[in-house]
């Protein structure tokens, strides 16, 4: 049987909304430390309809550190009823 390992980036104050916005200065060696330790035990990822919208439109340009390849280059699941073309490495679950 598979583990499922949530994560979800949330304020202290429950914004979980674009995190780009608020969570930089949170994002120091410790918290690097703790999301290279989650992603290194992880094989796949399951993402809603607008999440992958959002990591597809961003993660592809990126490359050249260990975690950035490794969520580029896994499989992706994508909880959609919507969307049919998934071009980042993934497959609709409807």
């Amino acid at each position: 049987m598979r583990k499922l390992v949530e994560s979800t980036f949330m304020s202290l104050d429950g914004a979980i909304d674009n995190p780009q916005n608020w969570s930089p200065p949170y994002w120091d060696d410790e918290h690097a430390a703790y999301a290279q330790k989650l992603m290194s035990t992880a094989d796949e990822l399951l993402l809603g309809r607008k999440t992958y919208e959002g990591f597809a439109e961003a993660w592809p340009q990126r490359s050249g550190d260990p975690f950035t390849d490794k969520i580029n280059s896994m499989p992706k699941h994508v909880a959609t009823r919507t969307l049919t073309n998934l071009t980042w490495n993934a497959e609709p679950l409807q």
